[in-house]
């Protein structure tokens, strides 16, 4: 029997990388052929499943992460293509707790770094959005990339954050478009949510980033003003897209001046595996990510490989960290197994606090013996 092991980093606890190792060893011990594939869903792990797929330079870098701090993060590059992975720069797991206050908070450094790839020859920038612990609606990233914005006395406001949105009267995007003319962006994200609303970035993502509860509606408040000056400079009324919601409304610059749909992470990165020719090979697939629920059946990388798994008639086997999904929604990924390690192994809080440990006590209590065969 062989085994292919594709599974999606369990966020702000183990990547993909160190998930398919733990599985891996044990399925070694049990004589049990495997294959490890790092994937994500265009977030978290893109540089490393693309280094795995192509041979790319890593480039190193200074950049601002996402309270102004300079810290040394990395893009790839192959031939005239970067692959830039927000996570790396403005990711949440970047920022102590007590640092995790999205209204001062700036995708800047993610400005930065797309500006280097360009200076540095790229024409073509994949961007992964994801893991993100700004809530800007991109607003920094455009004024990295040249982008300026004036108050009511036509003064130039710099170092952007969600707090001082309402100060900004007027935009001047002459330089950035200078700058991005002739660059063909591709967007990753696996996120659907638009910009505004009770389904947008704020009200859906900014609570686990650290927005307070009595703050949401002022933070909401501010990125619609935000996301109106732009929609009225560009001409686009994209706040509503599908996506415009990702990585804290980062998809929603990108909508308005990149000239670039939303793209599904999970999808591309299976196509750039060849995933639908691969997996004739073996016999069972092993996926999962941190938590299942209901976004995970929506395009997510659980369901699109047990969609891709089951239309090749092959059996898939789905281990999380914290499955809070009912039987009938549970129905609909047809999965062959599923396995969680809360409540069934761990609390929420054990398995925070030492995921590795925790994680491999669950490996070594599923029967894979009585399961693989």
């Amino acid at each position: 029997m062989k085994v292919l092991i594709i599974v999606d980093s369990f966020k702000g606890t183990l990547t993909s990388s160190e998930i398919g190792s733990i599985v891996s060893k044990k399925l070694m011990n049990l004589n049990i052929e495997s294959k490890i594939l790092p994937i994500s869903d265009g977030g978290e792990g893109l540089l490393t499943t693309i280094s795995k797929q192509k041979k790319v330079i890593e480039k190193k870098l200074f950049a601002s992460n996402s309270n102004f701090q300079t810290i040394q993060t990395k893009y790839l590059i192959d031939s005239d293509t970067a692959y830039i992975e927000m996570a790396e720069i403005n990711g949440l797991n970047l920022l102590d707790i007590k640092d995790r206050k999205p209204d001062l908070l700036s995708t800047f450094g993610l400005g930065e770094v797309i500006l280097d790839a360009i200076n540095s020859g790229a024409l073509n920038i994949v961007l992964g959005l994801g893991g993100s612990a700004t809530n800007d609606a991109g607003a920094g990233m455009l004024e990295a990339l040249g982008i300026k914005y004036y108050d009511s006395k036509n003064s130039l406001i710099t170092n952007i954050v969600p707090k001082y949105f309402d100060r900004i009267k007027n935009i001047d995007d002459k330089e950035l478009l200078k700058k991005i003319n002739n660059i063909k962006f591709t967007i990753l994200s696996d996120v659907k949510n638009p910009l505004l609303g009770k389904d947008g970035a704020t009200y859906i993502y900014g609570p686990q980033k650290g927005v307070k509860k009595n703050g949401i509606k002022n933070l909401e408040e501010k990125i619609k003003a935000f996301s109106k000056l732009v929609e009225d400079k560009v001409d686009k009324k994209e706040s509503k897209s599908l996506g415009a919601g990702c990585a804290g409304g980062v998809g929603f610059s990108c909508l308005s001046y990149f000239s670039s749909k939303i793209n599904s992470g999970i999808e591309y990165l299976l196509e750039s595996y060849d995933f639908d020719n691969l997996i004739k090979k073996y016999d069972y697939v092993i996926t999962g990510e941190g938590a299942l629920d209901n976004q995970s059946l929506f395009g997510k990388v659980v369901s699109v490989i047990c969609k891709k798994t089951i239309e090749n008639e092959k059996k898939v086997i789905v281990i999380t960290g914290n499955n809070k999904l009912g039987f009938e929604d549970l129905k609909k990924l047809n999965a062959n197994y599923i396995f969680s390690i809360v409540p069934d192994v761990a609390t929420i809080e054990e398995s925070l606090k030492e995921p590795k440990k925790i994680f491999e006590k669950f490996i070594n209590l599923i029967k894979w013996e009585e399961i693989i065969k």
